[in-house]
């Protein structure tokens, strides 16, 4: 009886004491609950006793719509939503808030390179193939000199005894802004420098990715020296090798006369090829023989020492047949050797009647890696030399021989005045000049050619020798490269003469924008 009571008891008291928690668990609950609700909910505007609300002031306030923010990539919305406001990351906002640019690393090299940091990319800079010019047509600028200022220059150069100016050798181009705007020309040099610091194989993929044009290869020929010379020829309207198409398509003429299916007989047709006289040409300093190629090719089979020698062997557009390597007295192909030079005129001469060769051309050029921006100064003696061989053979113009010869010649920068004082000489001499990139040339280098027309018997006799005179000086400071030639021409007459200023100016710094 006992037990059972107190049994009963203690049942009781365990229900009353989980029905207490039961219904403090549940208070805890609604009052959690009220006071979200309480935060969901808009807040009133405080009422002053004195004050009557009004319809509209008994409503609800509306709270502002919160704009939604943009960001520019996808990563700053990621870090907004997880707290981060636009500020650094460290724990007060501190650190770096800017884009952390991308590696310009470039292979293996090492993070102190400084071509890493010369030519660095702009990875956010898109580019826009619309804005890139791809000109297929161009054209050509002539220069002429009237013919009073040819008898002047003339006259003065036979009483001259001090245009030569000799001076201390030069190693830059610093100071060179008399011929082209100085602003532009340093930031030419700035951007040529760049190549000082890149590697052989860097500096060739760049080359090749800045040419537009760089998928019209060599063609059929053996080098795309052969390119250049056909784009020359065709943009001075097949001046160089007088080959126009018209001439091209009655120089093998297949005139036939059918008089039955099994009967014919071939009709006499004209062919130019066999009435013109024979045509003539010298390519100097041009192994291995592009130049050539090209206008043994284009007139239909008419007809130096080492590794750039004439590579005859790899002739595959014209028969190397109809040509003569010739290296000089000295059999090393040195043109800047008088007597190389004189030996060359005297086989010339000997060969065509004295009369001379129809064209000339002259492509000499060297190795300058390292040594870009001062390409112009190490081929000066070259500029010269070409200049005055090509003088020595070509068929100059007179009573007897009507039209001159032709002169294209490869030049790079002509920035200093000795390289403008040769191109006065040869508008002097030429009836008219012009000087031009083509379109074959990559843009990466400073190649341009100069093309002369006609020169006038009456003053190359005096030129020539001038010419020679300052080949002897050269070659009096090459050993020793401490002195050197600095002027060929005074300025005063360059200065003097509008004409020729003008052009100058106009090419040089339209080189620099291109």
């Amino acid at each position: 009886m006992s037990e059972d009571t107190s049994g009963h008891t203690m049942d009781g008291g365990n229900s009353k004491m989980i029905r207490r928690l039961v219904s403090t668990r549940l208070e805890d609950i609604r009052d959690g609950f009220e006071e979200e609700l309480q935060e969901t909910k808009p807040m009133k505007k405080p009422v002053q006793n004195s004050e009557k609300l009004t319809d509209s002031e008994d409503e609800y306030e509306v709270p502002a719509k919160i704009p939604k923010q943009t960001y520019e990539n996808r990563g700053a919305a990621l870090l907004a939503k997880m707290g981060y406001d636009g500020g650094g990351l460290g724990k007060s906002g501190q650190g770096r808030t800017e884009l952390i640019p991308f590696s310009t690393q470039r292979g293996r090299e090492g993070f102190g390179q400084p071509a890493n940091q010369k030519i660095a990319r702009d990875w956010n800079v898109v580019w826009d193939f619309a804005e890139e010019e791809k000109p297929v047509e161009e054209n050509v600028l002539w220069l002429s000199a009237p013919n009073d200022i040819r008898e002047k220059f003339t006259k003065d150069l036979q009483d001259q005894d001090d245009w030569i100016i000799i001076g201390n050798r030069k190693e830059t181009l610093d100071g060179e802004y008399k011929y082209c705007d100085s602003n532009l020309m340093k930031k030419m040099l700035d951007a040529k420098s760049v190549f000082d610091e890149l590697d052989i194989r860097d500096l060739k993929e760049a080359r090749i990715r800045a040419n537009p044009y760089e998928t019209i290869g060599s063609a059929f020929f053996q080098n795309r020296a052969a390119m250049k010379m056909a784009n020359l020829d065709r943009i001075y309207d097949w001046l160089l090798t007088g080959e126009k198409p018209d001439n091209v398509e009655i120089k093998n003429p297949m005139n036939v006369e059918i008089k039955n299916e099994k009967c014919r007989i071939a009709t006499p047709g004209k062919n130019a090829g066999r009435l013109s006289p024979l045509f003539y040409f010298a390519d100097i300093c041009a192994g291995p023989g592009g130049f050539t190629e090209y206008v043994l090719w284009r007139k239909g089979y008419y007809n130096a020492r080492g590794k750039d020698d004439f590579k005859l062997k790899r002739f595959t557009a014209a028969s190397p047949s109809y040509f003569e390597p010739y290296y000089g007295k000295h059999n090393d192909g040195d043109i800047t050797k008088p007597d190389n030079i004189t030996s060359f005129e005297d086989i010339v001469k000997r060969g065509t009647n004295n009369v001379g060769v129809d064209l000339v051309m002259a492509d000499g050029g060297f190795c300058v890696d390292q040594q870009e921006n001062i390409q112009e100064i190490l081929s000066k003696r070259l500029y010269l030399c070409q200049f005055l061989t090509g003088l020595s053979v070509l068929r100059v113009k007179n009573h007897d021989t009507g039209s001159g010869g032709k002169f294209v010649c490869k030049l790079f920068d002509i920035f200093t005045p000795f390289s403008i004082g040769l191109i006065y000489l040869m508008y002097i001499v030429f009836e008219r000049i012009s000087i031009h990139k083509p379109n074959t040339s990559r843009p990466a280098n400073s190649e341009r050619y100069i093309v002369c027309d006609n020169p006038l018997a009456c003053y190359i006799s005096e030129v020539k020798k001038y010419m020679t005179k300052i080949n002897i000086e050269l070659d009096r400071f090459w050993e020793t490269k401490v002195r050197d030639v600095i002027e060929v021409v005074p300025e005063n007459m360059i200065y003097s003469d509008k004409i020729f200023m003008a052009y100058i100016l106009e090419h040089n710094e339209r080189m620099c924008f291109a």
